[in-house]
């Protein structure tokens, strides 16, 4: 006859047996996190490191990076033609800035920041065709000068409203649409064009190694150069570097977003101070490395400045709670244009502002004014 074997598993029996297998099912999927952890790090120390991987990623390497047009170096004796040139930086597509969490004195998103960058071309366009009417352009250049994109730096205080990906689309579209507009105008259009700091892929980067290829602003300069490269009309110049120096009229300059300048700051006179430093011995390290210049162009610092030697462009972004919370003295937002006569002089330079800043927000049933 068969034998029927029973088995008594006590309550606790069965206890111990389930967490015994949790345990069990815990270490293998904790083991097979870290391998994948492992296998993902050596893919990315790879992508960074393998110079022919990185350049087919981005295709930089494709980019003609000398193109710059004769156009710029004009020795007509005409003291009625000028070189218009407009600064666009800081722009932050993607950010975000809650106006009740900085006293109201600025509110900013995507759509905020694609209409501020199109009202302030608008109003350079109107400057120089309708108030400087009396002067000719031989064409239009545009500094592209950096943090045109928000990024995902752990520092960021925002929230944002688009992924990385979406800020590139953004981006790219967005100012192909402001270089139509400057050509449809004068004719011939310049751009150059630097990385900031906020676009970086990878926050824990150097400032200055490897920075170009690992930007995502290096990947929209790239698709806008695509975009236009069959125009002779229009050239966009950048390259692997953080810094561009070019020739406007005898007049040489020196772009750079303005995170990697040294100098320190002052307590009573602020930000400029270190700032006037840092440019002074950029130009002497310039001038020591066979690459000196007359003015440096710079973003990143949320303010506007404009001398012979230092022009610096106001933010499109404007304060924010990061600015806030280190106490950056308060700037409307806006941007920076100046002209260049044939001499090479610096005639005009001024801040452009918002047009938004005179929108009223309501708190309480009050009307309260953003700027």
């Amino acid at each position: 006859f068969p034998v029927t074997i029973l088995v008594l598993f006590s309550a606790d029996n069965v206890d111990n047996t389930i967490v015994n297998l949790a345990k069990s099912e815990v270490v293998r999927r904790d083991n097979i996190i870290s391998q994948l952890r492992k296998e993902l790090d050596a893919a990315y120390k790879l992508l960074h490191t393998d110079e022919n991987i990185t350049n087919i990623v981005y295709g930089i390497n494709n980019v003609n990076f000398d193109t710059v047009p004769k156009w710029l170096d004009n020795d007509n004796n005409d003291t009625d033609i000028l070189v218009p040139c407009i600064m666009l930086g800081d722009v932050h597509l993607g950010s975000t800035v809650k106006s009740d969490e900085i006293n109201y004195k600025n509110e900013f998103n995507t759509a905020i920041a694609i209409e501020r960058v199109n009202t302030v071309v608008d109003d350079f366009i109107s400057i120089t065709t309708k108030k400087l009417s009396l002067f000719k352009y031989p064409g239009v250049v545009l500094f592209l000068m950096g943090d045109m994109i928000d990024g995902n730096l752990p520092h960021s205080y925002n929230e944002g409203d688009a992924t990385q990906v979406e800020q590139v689309i953004d981006m790219v579209n967005l100012i192909s649409q402001q270089i139509n507009k400057l050509k449809v105008v004068f004719g011939k259009v310049t751009v150059f064009a630097v990385t900031g700091n906020h676009s970086r892929l990878s926050p824990h980067r150097p400032k200055t190694k490897g920075r170009v290829l690992d930007s995502l602003e290096a990947i929209a300069f790239m698709f806008l150069d695509n975009i236009f490269k069959e125009d002779k009309d229009i050239s966009f110049i950048f390259n692997k570097s953080d810094e561009i120096y070019c020739t406007i009229n005898n007049r040489r300059f020196c772009i750079l977003h303005g995170d990697t300048l040294k100098g320190s700051s002052d307590a009573i006179a602020g930000p400029i101070t270190g700032i006037m430093r840092g440019a002074i011995k950029k130009q002497s390290s310039g001038a020591r490395s066979g690459t000196p210049f007359d003015t440096l162009l710079l973003g990143h610092y949320h303010t506007h400045w404009v001398t012979d030697s230092l022009i610096i462009t106001n933010s499109i972004k404007g304060w924010d709670t990061f600015a806030k919370s280190i106490n950056i003295p308060y700037s409307e937002p806006g941007t920076t244009m100046f002209m260049i006569n044939n001499h090479g002089d610096i005639i005009f330079g001024t801040n452009i502002k918002c047009r938004d800043r005179q929108k009223q927000t309501v708190v309480n049933d009050k009307h309260i004014t953003l700027f």
